[in-house]
């Protein structure tokens, strides 16, 4: 991340292990085939990564870096 102002916002909206359960989905989630719904199919996978998501988003918005 370019700014300590979204690695702020994650912490204060996600648990570490919250989050690096959310990046592992995340990053994963585009892996091909039945492997790859391993990752994109739970109900808690798509539930973080969403979470991950808007808090990401929510940070952006707020930093004023990139402004």
């Amino acid at each position: 991340y370019k700014c300590v102002c979204l690695v702020d916002a994650i912490a204060a909206e996600m648990s570490h292990a919250e989050f690096a359960e959310a990046q592992v989905f995340s990053q994963l989630r585009s892996t091909a085939g039945e492997r790859g719904g391993v990752f994109r199919d739970p109900e808690r996978a798509r539930s973080l990564v969403a979470r991950l998501e808007a808090v990401i988003k929510n940070g952006k918005a707020q930093c004023f870096i990139g402004k």
